[in-house]
């Protein structure tokens, strides 16, 4: 805190106080980490507390009324929606009349968790947010647009098995045959939010015209910005995702008495070879090799760009049993890069390698089903544009703390391999993100990590970029 011009700072913001900014920005933000870490369905699990927040369990419940409190104190009006998200926006009072009806910028992030997970893991963007728009409001008149911050009450998908609930349902995108999934009791997602209904999820809806810009903070899950020794960055885009379910079933054994060759039909080593094609297919290089990748070679100049990844990541076999031979296995493949063409290639690969490995290992049942899909999203060029100016101006104007950048050349531009909030968000908006260093790059995991001085910095680049995207609403062209 003792690094930043604070009386320098709250004079571009048009504050008085700088003390109070000091500690909206440079202490509260830490504090409010740890109060939400506390709470946690599985607080007093031995050996150690465990953070564990999914969708509508008395832990999710208690933290987004500690957020709506957070909220109010900030200055906004508050509401909980039917699917549990958390909505501060600017009391009508605090925005101009002519800019009340200008498009919005929201700024979000999540605050559901992984079971056992981090602290910072969409939390910090909510904190962030929150304590950005309440430094905003420490500056007395009235803003040019209005401004809200939403947290996501659901990105993780731990309890239903579908991601993004709270921003989807925001966005307008949570279908029927979304509401009607269940969870591992049985449970349906329409079920788990009475005494709301159907008609209250379609009423969480925004309209499209309502919101001009959505903002996220969110730690980077990755080790770019530590080997940079930069604190923050700016997203350009994120990765599409592809998730393939796989089911096989060959034929049941004793592991003596069968003997090797043709007559094992062994469902484990099909899918053996199968994980090591995925690994094999998706390698650096895959655009000089055949295949559908091979085929866009033309259209690729630098494979590092284009964030091509895949992941076996969840396996079942059956019926695992020590001395018996696999009677079936389902596992599922996740495919990721930054466009969606070179994400679909891969997935055709994998499928061709599949198909081959079953008939090689003389499967009774191969099939392929796609169970997830997101395309990839570009952060709009105007947001991300402001949102390097602002980490630029923090750094250069106000702060000596590590991690500085120099210019805003300097800003270190990233792809996003994870899914966010902001995924979402794009049906409705122009998005832009920014990450924060994340030291060692673990996630979903006690073992995350964040500086506190990336914190401070944070919070104090998010309050300028809010300024000046609610203050582009007073260019007449400012729109979704």
């Amino acid at each position: 805190v003792g690094a930043l011009s604070w009386t320098s700072f709250a004079r571009t913001l048009g504050i008085g106080d700088a003390a109070a900014l000091a500690d909206v920005v440079g202490n509260a933000p830490k504090k409010m980490v740890e109060q939400l870490a506390d709470i946690s369905d599985e607080r007093h699990y031995d050996p150690r507390p465990r953070i564990t927040r999914t969708f509508n369990s008395p832990a999710h419940r208690e933290a987004a009324q500690i957020i709506a409190q957070w909220m109010r104190e900030a200055g906004l009006a508050v509401t909980i929606d039917a699917m549990a998200n958390v909505r501060g926006v600017t009391p009508r009072d605090r925005v101009s009349a002519e800019g009340r009806h200008k498009p919005r910028v929201v700024v979000g992030s999540h605050y559901d968790t992984v079971i056992d997970g981090g602290k910072y893991d969409g939390a910090l963007g909510v904190i962030v947010g929150i304590q950005a728009v309440r430094a905003l409001l420490m500056a007395p008149g009235e803003l040019s647009r209005p401004v809200e911050v939403i947290a996501f009450s659901d990105e993780e998908g731990v309890r239903f098995p579908v991601t993004f609930l709270g921003s989807r349902a925001v966005a307008g995108t949570l279908t029927d045959s979304i509401l009607s999934i269940s969870d591992k009791n049985g449970t349906t997602l329409l079920d788990a939010i009475k005494p709301h209904t159907r008609a209250d999820v379609l009423a969480a809806a925004r309209d499209p015209e309502e919101i001009g810009t959505y903002v996220e903070l969110h730690i980077e899950q990755g080790p770019v910005l530590e080997a940079a020794n930069k604190g923050l960055g700016v997203v350009l885009a994120i990765a599409g995702q592809k998730r393939i379910t796989v089911s096989l079933m060959g034929e049941q054994g004793h592991a003596g008495t069968v003997p090797m060759g043709e007559q094992r039909r062994d469902t484990l080593a099909a899918a053996a070879d199968m994980i090591i094609a995925t690994e094999r297919i998706c390698q650096p290089g895959w655009s000089k090799r055949g295949g559908h990748l091979g085929a866009l070679k033309d259209n690729v100049s630098n494979e590092k760009e284009e964030m091509l990844v895949c992941t076996v990541g969840h396996i079942i076999n059956m019926p695992n049993a020590k001395n018996t031979i696999s009677g079936a296995v389902n596992m599922t493949v996740d495919v990721r890069a930054r466009r969606e063409e070179v994400r679909d290639a891969a997935a055709e690969d994998i499928s061709a390698a599949v198909h081959e490995a079953c008939s090689a290992r003389r499967m009774e049942m191969c099939e392929l089903v796609t169970s997830h899909e997101a395309p990839p999203v570009e952060s709009a060029e105007a947001p991300t544009k402001r949102l390097r100016s602002a980490i630029a101006g923090f750094y250069g104007n106000y702060s000596s703390l590590p991690g500085t950048v120099k210019s805003v050349e300097d800003i270190p531009a990233l792809i996003s391999g994870a899914g966010h909030d902001a995924l979402a968000m794009a049906d409705i908006a122009d998005v832009t993100m920014m990450f924060v260093r994340h030291p060692g790059g673990v996630s979903h995991s006690p073992l995350e990590r964040v500086l506190d001085e990336d914190i401070v910095s944070a919070t104090g680049a998010m309050a300028l970029y809010l300024k000046d995207e609610v203050e582009s609403g007073d260019d007449p062209t400012c729109g979704a």
